[in-house]
Order: C-alpha cells, then sequence, then structure tokens
C-alpha cells in the first residue's frame, strides 16, 4: 500500500496560487476533498485514499443515560436500560444492527449515508466527587 502523504490547506493554496480563503471555500463546497486530522485544521491527499470498507462495518458505543447513541450522525435509540452498557453496532447497507454480547438489542434502518467517524467507544467517565 503506497504511503499517503498530506498537505495543510495553506499549502494547497501556494501550490494553486489562490487565497486561503478560497481554499478553505473550494473545501466547504466540497470541490476540493478534503479530511479533518485532530482537533484543528484539514488536510488534503496527494495521493488516492484507500476506498472505505465493504459490507458489514462494527463501531462501538458506550450507551448513556437516555439510551439513544449517535452512528453516522443518525440517533439509534437503544433503550435506558441499556445505560452504560458497551454495545457494538453493525453498520450495514441499510439497516444498523445492536447488539451486546451478541444478542440483537435493536435494528434501525439507516437513514444517513455519511461516513463513520469514529469507531471504538469513548473510555467510561468516573462520576465526580
Amino acid at each position: 500500500m503506497p504511503e499517503l502523504r498530506f498537505l495543510k490547506l495553506a499549502q494547497v493554496g501556494e501550490v494553486l496560487n489562490i487565497s486561503d480563503a478560497q481554499t478553505y471555500a473550494l473545501v466547504r463546497s466540497g470541490d476540493l476533498p478534503a479530511i479533518k486530522i485532530g482537533g484543528r485544521g484539514a488536510r488534503l491527499a496527494t495521493t488516492p485514499l484507500p476506498p472505505p470498507p465493504a459490507g458489514t462495518v462494527r463501531v462501538e458505543r458506550r450507551v448513556p443515560r437516555d439510551g439513544v447513541v449517535m452512528v453516522t450522525r443518525q440517533r439509534v435509540r437503544v433503550g435506558r436500560v441499556h445505560a452504560g452498557k458497551l454495545v457494538t453496532i453493525l453498520v450495514e447497507d441499510t439497516h444498523l444492527r445492536v447488539l451486546h454480547n451478541g444478542e440483537e438489542l435493536a435494528l434501525h434502518a439507516r437513514t444517513e449515508n455519511r461516513p463513520i467517524a469514529r469507531f471504538k467507544a469513548y473510555t467510561a467517565r468516573q462520576p465526580a466527587d
């Protein structure tokens, strides 16, 4: 697999001989594909990115008190009785299957076809003293 190389948006602006504002506008409009790395700044790949995984993708989420988790910017109701549990969500082409210890808890139609941004669940928070 070739090594990926990324450029900062300012570097892309220099290469294209356009201002930073124009570069950001191209990224926002989708004419210039970019990814966000870390909490700050987007990057553009100088080599083609690998294709997304085909078929079913597994993601983990920790169920909060309200019983609703987010996957691909879609709210998925698991239920308050499962609060605090770590669930696995199988992201299929048309459905989201919610599993806990191999048992299916819920099945939802997939309404958002956005890419998955986070695969692992956040760590459990310790209660404040």
